[in-house]
């Protein structure tokens, strides 16, 4: 049996900009390592993999976000998902 995590809408408008301030920490982050002049390293592309696939997991879990402008956010998953594949391939 699949578990799915689902999240009623009953969050405060707190809580919403909390989980839209951590957002922006890993917009942040992945905006700090896509600026080095020099190639990332395993720990570094680790971290910028999760950074990514968390923005993407709390985009698609929280349909508030539509509340917010995901634009820098949309930015780092698309710029960060490029540099991360081309880093790997």
């Amino acid at each position: 049996m699949t578990s799915e995590i689902t999240y009623a809408n009953t969050e405060t408008t707190e809580d919403r900009q909390k989980h839209y301030t951590n957002a922006l920490r890993s917009v942040d982050l992945i905006n700090t390592l896509l600026a080095s002049s020099d190639p990332l390293d395993e720990d570094q592309l680790d971290t910028l993999d999760r950074n990514i696939r968390h923005l993407q997991t709390m985009k698609s879990l929280f349909d508030w976000f539509n509340d917010f402008d995901l634009t820098t956010v949309d930015a780092a998953i698309t710029s960060g998902n490029a540099t991360y594949q081309a880093a790997v391939e």
